[in-house]
């Protein structure tokens, strides 16, 4: 009787130290994968007309190292234009998110020039608390305002942007199939395909269009919202009168089209 106590304890004793040496929770280090989301631009409108995918590679996952890493952005284009008899002043500027963490714009401050006079306007970009701009990430802004009086001719435009780092999330949209045409007097027409790939819904949606000539430099940026419910994997039509946008001749001098778009709600 006491020879089975005493081997009933020692397998006792054994079992509980092999269950105290196994891992619980699966293997040791796993870890969920990252879901990849790609920005597709496909289907060239013309023959002609090229649509560029952006620089980067965004991550739905954004880990707490990416968050506190080092933020930073370069402004690489710009342009600008007197519209409707020089009482409007228009500019379009691209920038990268060139740092290895998420930002938003927190403020726009642009120096127009024309001849021999300067103009300052600050002020922050539609929906920017929402404009999750990933590392590697190429964006946009868009400024529409009154002209000074003695703007008149050709005009130019530099760009400093203000930014912080961000913990939010991009719900990334991927405008495709793109067309620009020239075919109501004094302005042109956009339409395409606005694709929801993430792994969420929104009720509004925010589009940057920039276009190029055949030397790549930037003609024009258009921005549009869509106020319609987009689900995972909905895609929409959409097309858009750039009355504000009158650029001289753009879808004939159009090479290249470029385009991001987020999602709201």
């Amino acid at each position: 009787m006491i020879k089975r106590i005493a081997i009933g304890l020692l397998a006792l004793i054994f079992g509980v130290c092999f269950f105290a040496c196994t891992p619980v929770g699966g293997e040791p280090g796993s870890s969920p994968t990252d879901m990849q989301i790609e920005q597709l631009l496909t289907n060239a409108p013309t023959d002609d007309i090229e649509l560029v995918p952006l620089t980067g590679t965004p991550s739905a996952s954004i880990t707490p190292d990416i968050i506190m890493g080092t933020p930073s952005l370069e402004v690489m284009d710009g342009v600008a234009y007197l519209f409707n008899n020089d009482s409007t002043l228009y500019a379009g500027i691209e920038f990268m998110n060139t740092g290895d963490c998420s930002i938003v714009i927190t403020n726009a401050k642009l120096t127009f020039t024309c001849g021999t006079s300067e103009t300052l306007v600050e002020f922050v970009p539609m929906l920017a608390e929402s404009d999750v701009i990933m590392s590697g990430y190429t964006s946009y802004i868009t400024y529409w305002g009154e002209a000074p009086e003695n703007f008149t001719g050709d005009v130019a435009v530099k760009a400093e942007l203000e930014f912080e780092t961000t913990e939010l999330i991009r719900k990334d949209l991927s405008p495709s199939d793109l067309k620009v045409y020239d075919n109501y007097p004094g302005f042109a027409t956009l339409s395409g395909v606005l694709i929801n790939y993430g792994d969420e819904s929104c009720i509004l949606n925010m589009i940057y269009v920039a276009f190029y000539d055949e030397s790549d430099d930037l003609l024009g940026v258009w921005h549009f919202t869509e106020n319609a419910a987009l689900n995972v994997g909905d895609m929409k039509s959409f097309v858009s009168d750039m009355k504000e946008l009158p650029i001289s001749n753009l879808s004939s001098r159009t090479s290249s089209i470029r385009s991001v778009g987020f999602g709201i709600g």
